[in-house]
This record gives structure tokens, sequence and C-alpha cells, in this order.
């Protein structure tokens, strides 16, 4: 077995349906009903090939609305996305900020910020993020959420990723 590698994913290269500065803005195609996406409770992270962000936004809204599941082992024959989700909220001040996204050897971690101050507008959303990450070797990725600040790591998924 080689030496484990690590990588840094830069906040700038993830998209989002929310319009941070950072992240660039997608929204989720079709209908993809706000309860669909409350039904996940804790946020969620999956592995999804698609060729490009559009791709990937349709495969997303597909799993989030429950149409597909997601895919385990997933098909490494385009792109890899990681797609996160945390659920619904107020748009203005966004609840959540991705700081930083390490991947190193099998474990993806993702760091983020909760906003601290209650929202102020009442329009509901969802905050779903795609951070691409071109290929990966084979094998089972541990998906991982730390909260900044926080000593905890959560992992959300575990999913293994095939080579065509």
């Amino acid at each position: 077995m080689g030496p484990i590698t690590s990588r840094t994913i830069p906040v700038e290269a993830v998209y989002s349906t929310i319009g941070e500065q950072s992240p660039k803005r997608v929204d989720l195609p079709g209908q993809v009903s706000h309860e669909t996406i409350v039904r996940f409770g804790q946020p969620t992270a999956f592995i999804v090939a698609a060729p490009d962000i559009g791709g990937a936004a349709e495969v997303a809204a597909d799993i989030l609305s429950g149409r597909r599941p997601v895919p385990d082992p997933v098909q490494q024959d385009h792109t890899l996305w990681v797609v996160l989700c945390f659920g619904v909220g107020g748009g203005y001040p966004p609840p959540y900020a991705l700081r930083a996204i390490r991947l190193s050897g099998n474990h993806l971690l993702v760091e983020y910020a909760k906003s601290r101050h209650p929202p102020l507008t009442v329009d509901m959303r969802p905050y779903v993020f795609w951070i691409p990450l071109d290929s990966l070797p084979a094998g089972r990725y541990e998906l991982q959420l730390r909260e900044v600040g926080s000593r905890r790591t959560s992992t959300v998924r575990s999913q293994a990723v095939q080579q065509l």
C-alpha cells in the first residue's frame, strides 16, 4: 500500500445554493420540496459522478427528493462531486459557511461554521454544497463534518468509489 496522500480543496472551488461570496451559486433543478430535504434531519453528504455542475445538481436533486438512492458504489465515469446538504433555512444571513475541505487518504473532512445570528429573512431555501473532487482512487471513503471550534468529528457517510 502506498503512502497516504492528502490535499486541500479550496473553498473557492465549491458550488452552493446560497449566495455567499466564495461558493459559486447553483439552483437545484426540478421539484425538490423543503419537506423532502428536512426529512434528513442531520446534515447529509454523499459522492456522485457527473460531467459538470449541472449534472451533479440534477443527481443531487434526484437523491434529495427520493427519486433515486445514494449510489454505493459510485461508478467513476465522470468527475466526482461530494454533495453536502445542511437542510433548509432562512436566506440571510446564510446559516452555514464552509471553512476548510481536506482529503487525507480515504477521509474527506469538511469544516464549517454556523451563523451566530438568527435569520433576518423568512424565506426558506435549501443549503446544498457541491465539492468537486475530480477523480479518486478506488476504495471506500469516509465523509466527515466538523463545526469550527469543535473537537467532535462526525462521519456522515461511508461510500465506495469504483473505477470503470
